[in-house]
């Protein structure tokens, strides 16, 4: 399943259940990058809420993190959520790290 993504700015979250990784899971494109001095990289908040847990979790990633990220530095979430949030949402991040990429004249990836 490919979802798109809900505006961090609407409060709309619309969490996705996992089953697989027994977890309920949202992403919201926020505007929080432009707290970054100089940074025009999109950034996403990840909500990740574990069955039979009472809070859900959160934390911010770029773009470039999320659909590219170094294997040479941790994650900031845990690989399940990652999985999770590339099961789902992997097909919308590919395709606006390719817009983003276009602009600024790298590769695309497939």
């Amino acid at each position: 399943m490919t979802k798109g993504f809900t505006n961090h700015n609407t409060h709309d979250m619309q969490f996705i259940n996992c089953p697989k990784y027994k977890m309920h899971i949202c992403v919201e494109q926020t505007d929080i990058g432009e707290l970054v001095f100089g940074s025009d990289v999109p950034r996403y908040e990840i909500i990740w809420h574990i069955h039979g847990e009472s809070n859900p979790r959160g934390r911010t990633m770029d773009l470039l993190n999320l659909v590219v990220p170094d294997p040479k530095m941790p994650m900031t979430i845990p690989e399940n959520t990652y999985k999770a949030v590339m099961e789902i949402y992997g097909i919308a991040l590919k395709k606006e790290f390719n817009k983003y990429a276009k602009s600024k004249g790298w590769n695309e990836i497939k």
